[in-house]
């Protein structure tokens, strides 16, 4: 029996790379349409016949505008001589044509071909050369492009300088530059280990348009200073704010929340779009598998593009903070899919520890070439710590004056909180390390805010105890029962409270800790250890 061998022919294209089994993307459809109807002389784009055309016939200035755009990309030699045509045809209002290339980037930026890719930024330049209305738009797709997934940062090199070439451009449009900010920013921990001439100018101009705008962006801003600490500029920038500046200035920052389009901006449009898509349609146990397999090869494969792993704090963030809690029971939570990724992160930790034991000649010398090897064990290392603070830097910063009082109504503090909380049930060992993470963090990460970092967890675990009785703090003291240390300054600094002007301090030396649950099993013992006088441990129903 004969059988017919029919062979896949990916689609034909100067634009974008194809697989076998992908259909031509409208837009790149369009555009070649456009440039084959003019290549046979449908159109005539004679210089001194394009206004009028674009005077009398709408439809076809359409078509040999997206003709010239499609000779801009695909012809270097007259690209020139056709963006001098197409400007002559729309003036500066390109904006049927920017909206068809924030469709092209935004679907495809990886499958457009490397040399079409400097086309596109070849257009970004001469259009901001130009003052084009909508500018700002094309902008906004090339900065999305850059971000630690992509080799971006020839783009984020070429974008630096743009803007010093054209420094009106930001002071034109405000909401570009933080966003502009935030971008950079997000993206430094890998582009300052890149050395080139210019970029101690590039690192001084995005450095100066933080001190002048942080105030805008939000306590993310300063969570992405505190990750740039070592560098030297920004590490003066971050005493100044805590030393020399007024008392209420680096508080009024941090209780402002950062917008969602901010923390965007380091996820590319596809990484964004699978992301909610995973979040959205996930079902618990049947998929979760394939799912976050296919999310992994796609965006985190540490071993192939290790730089990926600085893609993990910023995922997390967005989910945190970003996307809210599943109605339907069926599918997964956030809280599993941030486990998830943890797990990734450990066990790409332990890989590269175990390689680096059997690099080692002799187990003698073993602890030597770990302390001074493998900048990639420091990286996870700093990233581990960088996706735990994600997850619990709206703890340091609650604020229960703004907190809804019906447990029915969404609040966007709870909405980020409520995920750190879910991961202290799910295994003991992450439990564990996240709350001596909450207690060193809360000391050291801003020692003048001491105190009212430590306060604003305590409300907040009494909250939760309250209105999610999944947990409460004697199952979580009783992680430490061997090291009473760490046991007490977890029950000090968390479940407890400072003792109000008003309040009467007990009448015995007997710690009660706060008593979420109606159990006996939630008292715990005293102890000989002295508690200071000016601490009140408040129960849980108190105001």
């Amino acid at each position: 029996m004969a059988t017919n061998n029919i062979k896949l022919i990916s689609p034909d294209s100067k634009l974008l790379q194809y697989t076998q089994i992908e259909l031509k993307d409208p837009t790149d459809a369009y555009l070649e349409s456009c440039f084959a109807a003019i290549q046979q002389n449908r159109y005539t784009i004679e210089s001194n016949t394009l206004v009028q055309i674009g005077q009398t016939n709408k439809k076809s200035k359409d078509h040999i505008s997206h003709a010239l755009l499609y000779g801009i990309l695909t012809d270097i030699n007259n690209k020139a001589k056709c963006f001098q045509d197409l400007i002559a045809l729309n003036g500066t209002n390109l904006s049927s044509i920017i909206g068809t290339l924030e469709t092209l980037i935004m679907k495809n930026w990886r499958r457009i071909y490397d040399n079409v890719r400097q086309q596109l930024i070849w257009f970004l330049r001469e259009t901001l050369a130009a003052n084009i209305d909508g500018i700002d738009r094309l902008y906004y797709v090339f900065l999305r492009q850059i971000n630690p997934h992509e080799q971006c940062l020839d783009l984020c090199e070429t974008i630096i300088e743009l803007l010093l070439i054209h420094p009106l451009f930001l002071k034109t449009y405000p909401e570009m530059k933080l966003l502009t900010i935030y971008t950079f920013l997000s993206i430094f921990p890998i582009y300052i280990r890149r050395k080139s001439q210019q970029q101690q100018r590039q690192i001084d101009f995005i450095i100066n348009l933080t001190r002048e705008n942080i105030h805008c962006l939000g306590r993310d801003g300063i969570r992405l200073l505190i990750q740039l600490g070592h560098v030297r500029e920004i590490d003066a920038f971050l005493k100044h704010l805590s030393l020399n500046t007024s008392n209420d200035y680096l508080p009024k920052i941090l209780s402002l929340e950062t917008e969602p389009k901010y923390l965007a901006l380091p996820l590319s449009f596809d990484l964004e779009r699978h992301l909610q898509f995973l979040l959205d349609n996930c079902r618990i146990n049947s998929q979760e598998k394939y799912y976050f397999e296919w999310f992994q090869s796609q965006y985190l494969n540490f071993k192939q593009h290790p730089d990926s792993i600085y893609l993990c704090s910023h995922i997390i963030r967005y989910v945190c903070v970003v996307c809210r809690n599943q109605l339907n029971p069926q599918k997964i939570t956030r809280w599993t899919f941030i486990s998830w990724l943890l797990t990734q992160l450990y066990n790409y930790q332990q890989t590269l520890h175990q390689t680096l034991i059997s690099a080692s000649q002799t187990a003698m010398n073993a602890a030597a070439f770990l302390s001074s090897s493998s900048p990639q064990l420091i990286q996870i290392n700093e990233q581990i710590i960088q996706c735990r603070l994600a997850i619990y830097y709206d703890w340091f910063l609650f604020d229960i004056n703004n907190l809804q009082q019906m447990t029915n109504e969404f609040d966007t503090q709870l909405n980020s909180t409520i995920v750190g909380y879910h991961l202290l049930t799910i295994s003991y060992h992450q439990a564990k390390q996240m709350l001596l993470f909450l207690l060193y963090t809360s000391e050291n990460l801003i020692v003048s805010l001491k105190s009212f970092l430590q306060q604003n967890i305590a409300r907040l675990f009494m909250e939760l105890f309250q209105r999610i009785p999944i947990l409460n703090s004697q199952q979580l003291l009783q992680m430490f029962t061997h090291d009473r240390d760490t046991y007490q300054r977890l029950l000090i600094t968390f479940f407890s409270l400072p003792m109000s002007t008003t309040a009467i301090s007990p009448d015995n030396d007997d710690i009660m800790i706060i008593n979420d649950d109606i159990s006996p099993n939630a008292a715990m013992p005293a102890t000989d250890d002295e508690v200071p006088s000016d601490i009140m441990i408040m129960s849980s129903n108190t105001a």
